[in-house]
């Protein structure tokens, strides 16, 4: 996270620790959960908003789908999707137990509407489809999970 981010949850009567964590390398999400698990014991909330797109997306929005590279399915669906299943994995594994806990998954109307590229769309509408799958799993144990479409998050690649 973005020292902003570890500033505004104290603002709030929160207590934010701001790790840096590639969501790209599973590894390093199992560490993040690892350190949580070991520091805290416990996780109460976790945002998936981890994103790669942003510049793949911006060069290819005019570009027919069968022309664009790879990387920007790869982008998209890596970080953006796939990181968020093993995020939720890991926190769900600690949420059960606790039967307390909520997983928010940013997503888009982009899921829905024909918004910037066919991998956006894709990415989104399946991030949505996590969403409900594991919230319908997940409400037996208390624990919720939801996706989220605030529209556009002001993140350090939107602004730059």
């Amino acid at each position: 996270g973005s020292p902003s981010s570890g500033i505004n949850a104290e603002y709030g009567g929160g207590h934010a620790i701001p790790v840096q964590c590639d969501h790209g390398v599973d590894e390093e999400i199992h560490r993040l959960f690892d350190r949580i698990e070991k520091d805290h014991g416990k996780i109460d909330l976790l945002v998936n908003n981890a994103f790669k797109g942003v510049n793949t997306i911006g060069k290819n929005i005019p570009v027919p789908f069968w022309e664009q590279p790879i990387e920007s399915w790869d982008d998209v669906i890596h970080v953006g999707l796939r990181c968020h299943f093993v995020a939720s994995q890991r926190a769900a594994k600690m949420m059960v137990p606790q039967k307390d806990g909520l997983i928010v998954n940013v997503s888009s109307p982009g899921a829905l509407f024909n918004f910037f590229t066919a991998p956006y769309g894709v990415g989104k509408a399946g991030l949505d489809k996590l969403s409900e799958m594991c919230g319908k799993e997940l409400k037996k144990h208390s624990v919720t999970c939801l996706s989220l479409w605030p529209g556009l998050v002001q993140t350090e690649a939107i602004v730059a």
